[in-house]
């Protein structure tokens, strides 16, 4: 990777195409633009869906997302005002050059959104106006059958929210 000014600094597509793939699969993989820069799709060989650099998003989006859904954080490599690394969180690969010239380079957490294709999406979709390619369409072709369908799944996902801290709940109470 060649360095590039830490200020403004998001994942490109081949970082979160590595991200998608070590999570959904390798192999066979095909992207999807988006309508923002930052934000990609991807459909891989065993699953897919959205990768989404938080930097891109207002920090309205952002506080509303992380109601749901926590950030996984990527590790950049810092030397002085230039991101000269990235690390992908799921394999553990690493790129970088390294010049002690300068300064001394710091690992340091970039924040990153994923949301898979059976139910996530509708977190990104619902709370944003995030779109691939084909989800453009579709709510081209039909906006309140499109929308519906966003908000059905985003209440589904709320719902298996709930589910799951209730569960951890009643887990959490001790047995005598």
């Amino acid at each position: 990777m060649k360095p590039v000014p830490l200020a403004g600094f998001r994942i490109g597509h081949s970082q979160a195409r590595g991200i998608a793939e070590a999570l959904w699969g390798k192999g066979g993989t095909n992207s999807e633009r988006c309508n923002r820069p930052g934000a990609f799709y991807f459909s891989c060989s065993g699953h897919g869906g959205y990768v989404v650099d938080a930097s891109i998003l207002t920090e309205q989006e952002r506080a509303k997302i992380e109601e749901v859904r926590s950030p996984e954080p990527v590790k950049i490599l810092v030397q002085g005002n230039r991101v000269i690394g990235v690390s992908n969180p799921f394999t553990g690969s690493r790129s970088f050059r390294y010049n002690s010239a300068f300064g001394t380079p710091e690992w340091r957490d970039h924040p990153v959104f994923l949301f898979e294709e059976d139910c996530d999406w509708s977190i990104l979709e619902h709370l944003t106006d995030i779109r691939s390619a084909w989800s453009l369409k579709k709510q081209r072709e039909d906006p309140e059958k499109h929308s519906e369908e966003v908000s059905r799944m985003f209440e589904q996902v709320l719902e298996y929210k709930r589910q799951r801290e209730e569960r951890a709940k009643v887990d959490a109470i001790p047995q005598t």
